[in-house]
């Protein structure tokens, strides 16, 4: 994959398997369909920390997915 020494690979490895984790999927890329919508449902605005043990512009993410990240922080208040 990618670094040797990747804190976020060796963490969500940790879970493979777990169900219902969060890294069920270990470190396979896995899109949350439902979540760059998320935000657009809170009544108040909030700092949000984006792909904390992710790669947004993972080289086989879809185009697509990360349009509509950017069109919710377009969005977002």
């Amino acid at each position: 994959m990618g670094y040797d020494k990747c804190y976020a690979e060796r963490l969500s490895e940790r879970f493979r398997g777990v169900s219902d984790h969060h890294c069920e999927t270990g470190f396979d890329l896995t899109l949350r369909q439902a979540r760059p919508e998320q935000a657009l449902a809170w009544r108040e605005p909030r700092m949000i920390f984006v792909n904390t043990m992710s790669d947004l512009f993972h080289s086989k993410g879809p185009d697509a997915f990360v349009h509509r990240v950017f069109d919710t922080m377009e969005r977002a208040n």
